[in-house]
């Protein structure tokens, strides 16, 4: 058996996943700035570049590089979204 304390503080940490409003929460990051920061600080073993596989594999990044490839309206044709769902992901274009 764990400490009250400790039983208190896990309690209070897993609020946001158990509540059901903790969808509504603003990120303190977004995925483009957590992409940014670690694209360029990581070795091949570490905590950073498990996830940076991670933002490989998931479906902001292949927006966010066909954008890059392509252009936004490409872009917009091949996913069939829009500017607004672009910007909805965090991904800032021009």
């Amino acid at each position: 058996m764990l400490p009250s304390n400790a039983l208190r503080l896990i309690r209070e940490y897993s609020k946001p996943v158990t509540r059901p409003d903790w969808r509504n929460a603003k990120p303190i990051i977004s995925v483009y700035e957590l992409y940014a920061y670690v694209q360029v600080s990581w070795d091949e073993d570490d905590l950073h570049h498990n996830i940076y596989r991670n933002i490989l594999a998931t479906y902001w990044y292949t927006i966010y590089w066909h954008i890059k490839l392509r252009g936004v309206y490409n872009c917009c044709c091949r996913y069939n979204i829009t500017r607004e769902d672009i910007k909805k992901m965090g991904i800032y274009i021009e």
